[in-house]
């Protein structure tokens, strides 16, 4: 309180001690209803979201190792040459999927059966499923981990 204000209990000293006004013609409304009225009021709209998106974990994408990457090549070029001869092979893929919104990324992992390797775009395109929305999936060439022959009754 600065010096210059007036005190409010001797400004409001003679109603301070009156009773709580009620209305004759509606009764007193409970603390929960009178908080229901102000919740659909949100202050900090897409808090939440932020929040919640903040404390999401992602994985951070390491490099292959000179091994591993002679392995996947190796292992690129023979489903290329089957491809070549006409063969679509069945395969698993794993693979890193950047993340859209933050710094890193998820691990992931499909099997499917290869449709081709487009060099010029660095995507190995699978076959899609059958139905309503068919297409084929694509997976970034610099971010597939690994590459293994799968089986073909599994699909």
């Amino acid at each position: 309180m600065k010096d210059r204000e007036a005190d409010p209990r001797q400004v409001y000293a003679d109603i301070m001690d009156l009773p709580h006004w009620d209305s004759p013609s509606r009764p007193r409304m409970s603390a929960r209803a009178r908080a229901a009225q102000f919740a659909p009021y949100a202050a900090l709209v897409g808090y939440g979201d932020m929040v919640t998106e903040e404390a999401r974990e992602t994985d951070l994408w390491k490099d292959l190792g000179e091994d591993e990457t002679e392995e996947l090549n190796a292992r690129l070029a023979e489903v290329d040459r089957l491809l070549a001869e006409g063969v679509h092979p069945v395969c698993e893929v794993s693979f890193f999927q950047p993340d859209a919104k933050k710094q890193g990324g998820a691990f992931g992992s499909v099997t499917g059966k290869v449709k081709r390797i487009d060099p010029v775009r660095r995507k190995l395109v699978l076959f899609g499923r059958k139905g309503p929305g068919d297409s084929a999936e694509e997976i970034d060439l610099d971010r597939v981990i690994r590459l293994l022959p799968g089986d073909e009754t599994d699909l």
